[in-house]
């Protein structure tokens, strides 16, 4: 200090003013130079150094008042980031995907309402939904798919950046302990009863085909004439047509092959699928499957529930596990191994017959 003079200093042979101030929570020091002490008395110097810290103060005040005066960003409601993330899941997604996406949407929106802001959704809230649910008698699988498109929605929002930062980003909200892995398949009576109980050929063909190839409703659905390889006798979908994103090659057996070839009497030229009606591709066959079961007296079974009885089967007679991964296309063998038990029984049953 120089003189005694508050925030001036002698450095290097020059007056140098000095002071602290804080900007935007951060210390922050400034500095002038003001010149050799010899042009200067002291009290010229006091009162320089004044005015120096006078605008200093103004200059802090001024930024204290302009960041007061600054409205807060407004923050989007649900509505609009339901609204967002929908459109946006439908051009990347696949469409029964979307379509399950689009249901929990109703359920979210009518519980939390459209306009509540995006931000206000908290743990608190998230349990409070969850209990509605519950007092609605609804199974825990279906809340957690529920729980899993808010989850999805709030971490897509901050990784597109339609809200900076959202406190339920990346965390679990989903209730624990639930068991989704449903096993439910088809016994030899079963399908026998389903097959004759479907009255539709088109139908009837679709569920062959399921049952005898292990894919999905969607996948059959969307199967083109492109993705059938008649001279290989087999089936073959991009990763662009697969759930997981990977190349999946069917092979077909008698069955499955009976059926391409009944298919390929219905090939029209201004038509890409193997199944359709009247050239148009098929959206929708769940009235009659359904009227089907119920003609079959089949109960608790949906059409995903063919691809587990094609998998069953196979390991029932001897498939070796990592083969029906492949055939059903999985990531890992983990999923695969929900139908180990089934080849364990089978050895239990031929232990007892000595």
């Amino acid at each position: 200090m120089y003189k005694g003079i508050k925030n001036l200093y002698l450095i290097k042979g020059k007056l140098v003013f000095r002071a602290h101030v804080r900007e935007k929570g951060q210390e922050k020091h400034v500095w002038k130079t003001i010149g050799i002490p010899e042009n200067f008395t002291d009290e010229k110097l006091r009162e320089i150094v004044s005015d120096l810290l006078k605008e200093v103060n103004l200059s802090t005040q001024q930024e204290k008042t302009k960041k007061s005066q600054q409205k807060p960003p407004r923050v989007p409601s649900l509505g609009e980031i339901v609204t967002k993330f929908l459109e946006w899941y439908k051009e990347t997604r696949k469409p029964s995907s979307y379509e399950r996406h689009r249901k929990s949407s109703l359920h979210v929106i009518r519980f939390f309402g459209k306009d509540i802001p995006i931000d206000q959704l908290n743990n608190g809230k998230i349990e409070e939904y969850k209990l509605w649910r519950k007092k609605q008698n609804v199974n825990l699988v279906t809340i957690n798919k529920e729980l899993r498109f808010i989850s999805t929605m709030i971490n897509k929002a901050v990784e597109l950046e339609w809200i900076p930062y959202h406190k339920l980003y990346k965390k679990p909200i989903l209730i624990k302990g639930v068991d989704n892995k449903r096993l439910r398949y088809l016994t030899e009576d079963e399908e026998k009863r389903l097959l004759e109980a479907i009255k539709s050929p088109l139908v009837k063909d679709i569920v062959i085909l399921a049952l005898n190839t292990g894919l999905r409703k969607g996948e059959i659905l969307s199967l083109k004439w492109s993705n059938v390889k008649i001279k290989m006798k087999c089936i073959i979908l991009e990763p662009s047509e697969t759930k997981n994103k990977k190349r999946h090659i069917i092979p077909l057996n008698c069955k499955a092959w009976e059926v391409i070839e009944r298919r390929l009497k219905e090939k029209r030229e201004d038509c890409p699928y193997v199944f359709h009606r009247e050239g148009k591709k098929i959206k929708c066959i769940r009235e009659a499957f359904e009227n089907a079961l119920k003609r079959a007296n089949i109960k608790d079974f949906r059409f995903h529930d063919l691809r587990h009885t094609f998998a069953s089967k196979l390991v029932q007679k001897g498939v070796d596990i990592y083969v029906v991964k492949d055939l059903l296309n999985h990531s890992n063998v983990t999923v695969t191994q929900r139908y180990a038990h089934l080849r364990f029984d089978n050895l239990r049953e031929a232990i007892e017959r000595l």
